[in-house]
């Protein structure tokens, strides 16, 4: 029996491409605020009222961490190279909205955390889709495991606004700077 090959035609080609491109984008974007999420943490553990609080932010850092390794090698593995600028400006960025902070209250900087992390967990959600689409099974698992660990940070920010509502205790002490400002 002849065997038959299959051949994409043009517009079948660049489709592929062009999601392809997409979850390349997404990739990127994934490790930046991955990244950003890190030194985030990082500051945030100044603020832990216990040590506790402290030890969550730390895991959580290192744990962004791990996931920013695994979008790096997610985005080799498609031929395609993490983003070095990137980085540089997200440490900018991240000091620069460290400092913004200090001037809010408290449930005010866990909100912008919460927007992030929002931000994340959507991004991977359709990260999935898109590798899921293009038939890249471990990109699928990766996007499954962000959704997983975003979706969890999202819970635990929703558990400190609580707690900041109820007036009970509070995970993050404000700043000396917050103080100053009614934070």
């Amino acid at each position: 029996m002849p065997m038959t090959a299959t051949i994409a035609t043009p517009t079948e080609t660049t489709d592929r491409q062009l999601r392809i491109s997409a979850l390349v984008a997404q990739l990127r974007a994934l490790d930046h605020l991955t990244r950003t999420e890190a030194r985030i943490a990082r500051l945030r553990t100044a603020q832990a009222r216990t040590s506790t609080v402290r030890r969550e932010l730390e895991q959580n850092a290192a744990a962004a961490d791990r996931r920013a390794a695994e979008l790096a090698d997610a985005l080799r593995s498609l031929d395609a190279v993490p983003d070095v600028v990137a980085p540089l400006v997200g440490r900018v960025l991240a000091l620069a909205k460290a400092v913004a902070e200090q001037a809010q209250p408290v449930d005010e900087a866990v909100l912008a955390d919460l927007v992030l992390e929002q931000e994340l967990l959507d991004r991977a959600r359709y990260t999935r889709e898109l590798a899921g689409h293009l038939g890249l099974p471990a990109v699928v698992a990766l996007a499954e495991k962000l959704t997983d660990a975003h979706s969890e940070t999202v819970e635990w920010l929703h558990a400190v606004l609580a707690q900041e509502a109820a007036g009970g205790p509070r995970a993050l002490e404000p700043t000396p700077v917050q103080r100053i400002t009614g934070g």
